[in-house]
């Protein structure tokens, strides 16, 4: 236990960042005022900090060591604020786009051969997706499917076997043997292998007898 400078509170020694300099190798205030103390620091001269992060990240960037502790905080930080990850990567798109296009221009060809390679290693997660995609367009994927529904829907594609298409058993778009429209569902449970001749054949018919089959 080591009592804060700061707040003057008592807190456990995780709570405090390390100082190899001091006696007991950590600093004398609390990670949390330190926290407070570093915000109101950088927005009394925010500029000078920034020039000073981007001088210290040029110099460092490619240090190894570096790398792998900044893709890991990274990789942590995007688990646990997945919404703030996707408003960040959108907003970085718009704002940056004259990047992106001039960078796909200029590796068009390296960028053509990585997605084919990818597509053809990863056929049923790219059918997955694609269907997704596809059919939430069509509002077909409930909202309230859970995460493990989404899993099991992945495996249904990357399972599919040489040959056999993923079929919706009620179509999302299709009639039933009197000519009334149906609507099914994207979900697991309305999903079954057919070969490409069978699915041909059946079309975007629904038969309810062949749920009793």
């Amino acid at each position: 236990m080591k009592k804060c400078s700061k707040c003057k509170e008592t807190k456990s020694v995780e709570c405090f960042s390390k100082k190899k300099v001091s006696k007991d190798g950590l600093r004398s205030q609390c990670k949390s005022c330190d926290s407070v103390y570093d915000t109101k620091r950088y927005r009394g001269d925010r500029e000078y900090h920034k020039i000073k992060n981007s001088k210290w990240y040029q110099e460092n960037k490619d240090d190894p060591e570096f790398k792998k502790k900044n893709r890991s905080k990274s990789a942590k930080w995007s688990i646990e604020n997945p919404e703030r990850k996707k408003d960040t990567g959108k907003q970085y798109y718009i704002n940056n786009q004259d990047k992106f296009r001039e960078y796909r221009k200029e590796h068009n060809k390296r960028i053509r051969q990585y997605n084919r390679e990818y597509r053809k290693n990863n056929r049923g997660r790219c059918n997955a997706l694609n269907s997704k995609r596809y059919l939430r367009k069509l509002n077909a994927t409930p909202k309230w499917l859970t995460p493990l529904h989404h899993y099991w829907l992945l495996l249904i594609y990357e399972n599919c076997p040489i040959g056999y298409e993923v079929d919706h058993i009620i179509p999302i778009q299709g009639k039933n043997l009197n000519g009334r429209e149906v609507r099914g569902l994207h979900v697991p449970w309305n999903l079954q292998y057919l070969t490409k001749t069978e699915n041909l054949r059946k079309k975007n018919r629904f038969n309810p007898l062949s749920l009793s089959s």
